[in-house]
């Protein structure tokens, strides 16, 4: 797993193929080569590796909590839930898939289980507790108590300070407090540890416009879409700068696609139909 672990998920895809020429009934094979093609993006073709892998081994609790995590980033979510429940039926303490669980029942609504779950693998998986902090700290963000997600991200860096993602989603919780001065700190301290995270890189930007830099903000959400080109969040906040800016142009380009990347955000649809109207003529 040395490939996946050094980030070159394109390599690993390569070298597991290379194993299962040689051994095409490995199902640990079609596992791994499934996760670091997870990594890459390609839900789909993680899917179709982990239905390989449970054609072989169909008892086998990683294969559903991977597949699982991947039907649920494709907006499956009874097949992914499906999976989960059948990867801890299988493996009644394995505490990632009930974090995976957690994320999958907290994006369908179920606040509850979903804390129910992370908090389970938090204390099955005390080594892990940093991510399993994170994870929990989202869903209370999203559940509505900021205070309890800001207790969350700061018990993940208290277990592990480099976790850049814990400080870029602490930088969300503070701005949900209207704290954006709290708010900027975290997302320059995300930015200190993994300088390409384009998801600090366009909150910063949404913080930096709110303050008034525009110009700050439009450095921060070009380099987010330059290292993260399909990440639709970002070219909505630069639709949403250049808007304020006064250039309509670049402002509805920046808008059109993030629709064409998230067609049912309303956010970015009502954004994108309000400069379509014309423009009102000098006078009126």
């Amino acid at each position: 797993m040395a490939s996946v672990q050094a980030g070159q998920y394109d390599k690993a895809v390569e070298a597991f193929t290379r194993v299962l020429d040689l051994s095409p009934d490995f199902a640990p094979a079609y596992n791994n080569r499934a996760a670091a093609r997870w990594d890459l993006g390609d839900y789909e073709g993680a899917v179709a590796d982990y239905n390989r892998a449970l054609a072989i081994n169909p008892d086998f609790p990683e294969s559903y909590n991977g597949r699982g995590k991947a039907f649920c980033d494709m907006g499956q979510m009874d097949k992914a839930l499906a999976d989960l429940d059948r990867a801890v039926e299988l493996a009644p303490d394995f505490a990632d898939a009930y974090n995976n669980r957690g994320v999958a029942l907290r994006k369908t609504g179920d606040f509850i289980g979903a804390l129910a779950d992370h908090s389970r693998a938090i204390q099955m998986r005390p080594d892990r507790a940093a991510e399993f902090y994170n994870a929990r700290g989202v869903t209370w963000l999203e559940k509505g108590d900021p205070d309890k997600a800001i207790a969350d991200f700061t018990a993940a860096l208290a277990e592990n300070p480099g976790f850049a993602w814990a400080y870029n989603n602490l930088a969300s919780a503070w701005m949900e407090k209207g704290q954006p001065d709290r708010a900027m700190a975290a997302y320059d301290k995300a930015l200190s540890i993994f300088p390409r995270m384009a998801e600090a890189l366009s909150g910063r930007g949404s913080v930096r416009a709110q303050a008034g830099d525009y110009t700050g903000a439009l450095a921060d959400l070009d380099k987010a879409i330059e290292f993260y080109p399909s990440y639709h969040t970002a070219y909505y906040n630069r639709a949403r700068v250049y808007q304020l800016t006064g250039n309509r142009e670049k402002a509805l380009a920046n808008a059109v696609k993030a629709v064409g990347l998230f067609p049912n955000n309303p956010l970015y649809q009502d954004l994108l139909n309000i400069l379509e109207q014309p423009a009102s003529a000098p006078g009126e």
